[in-house]
């Protein structure tokens, strides 16, 4: 049997395009979704019909309730800083540079994150 897929591709395709150019942006996974780090932060990340950002919350509170952008609520609970922005056409968020540069400079502003050890795989 097949595993459910996780994430839109298209939107991944269009944010690896996006964002791997970027001086210090490194590709990574958040709970089997494809994601996006910057000094080992996470900032953005790829679901299933929409791609979180972390950025202010100020920010954030200025942006829900414009088309296709919520507070990103894992569990039913809110996370402070962080939106959901859906979109049906992958190249939509092509016009989302501002968004992407608030949070590129809001995480790149955070303490780098010291990269954790790998475990070997007898979990020595």
């Amino acid at each position: 049997m097949r595993a459910k897929k996780r994430h839109h591709d298209g939107h991944k395709t269009v944010m690896d395009d996006l964002l791997l150019k970027r001086p210090g942006v490194r590709p990574g996974q958040m709970m089997g979704h494809p994601a996006y780090y910057l000094h080992g932060n996470m900032f953005a990340a790829v679901l299933e019909t929409a791609v979180i950002f972390k950025v202010p919350a100020d920010y954030a509170e200025s942006r829900i309730g414009e088309p296709g952008v919520t507070a990103f609520q894992p569990g039913g609970h809110p996370m402070r800083g962080w939106i959901q922005v859906d979109r049906k056409d992958s190249d939509d968020f092509r016009d989302e540079m501002h968004l992407i540069q608030t949070s590129l400079a809001f995480v790149g502003a955070l303490p780098a994150k010291k990269p954790k050890g790998k475990r070997s795989k007898s979990g020595e």
